[in-house]
Order: C-alpha cells, then sequence, then structure tokens
C-alpha cells in the first residue's frame, strides 16, 4: 500500500508541476501577443486573455479589411 501511495502522490506532484508551466507558457504567450496590440501601456496591463483574444481577432480583421480595400483602390 505506501509504494502506491509514493507512486500516487508522485504523480499527482508532477502533474500539478506540469499543469504550472502550463499555465507559465500560456501566460507568457499572451503576454508577447497583447504586446503586439496597438494600445496603451495602462489599457495593456488591465487586460484578461478574453479581451486579449478578442482585441487580437478585431485587429486582424480590421487590417485584412483596410488591406483588402486599398488593393482594390490601386487597381
Amino acid at each position: 500500500m505506501g509504494f502506491f501511495c509514493l507512486t500516487f502522490d508522485l504523480c499527482r506532484a508532477i502533474s500539478r508541476e506540469a499543469a504550472r508551466k502550463r499555465r507559465r507558457v500560456e501566460s507568457d504567450v499572451f503576454g508577447d501577443l497583447s504586446q503586439l496590440l496597438p494600445l496603451q501601456p495602462s489599457v495593456r496591463a488591465n487586460l484578461d486573455k478574453p479581451s486579449v483574444i478578442r482585441l487580437t481577432l478585431s485587429y486582424i480583421r480590421m487590417h485584412t479589411l483596410l488591406k483588402g480595400n486599398t488593393s482594390h483602390q490601386t487597381h
């Protein structure tokens, strides 16, 4: 019984550490992405993850739309 408990506790600790690492990497990616948005640093500092995704999608859509309009106007 002691071996199983030790193994189970070890597996649980490894799993917790892996989850922490995934969250850390995810937070870093969201931080990098928010740095690329054309926003004031004070606004950027208060963004949550869904807001970063929403603003990034809006920025990409707007950029794509404007780029498409510009290419049609030059032809």
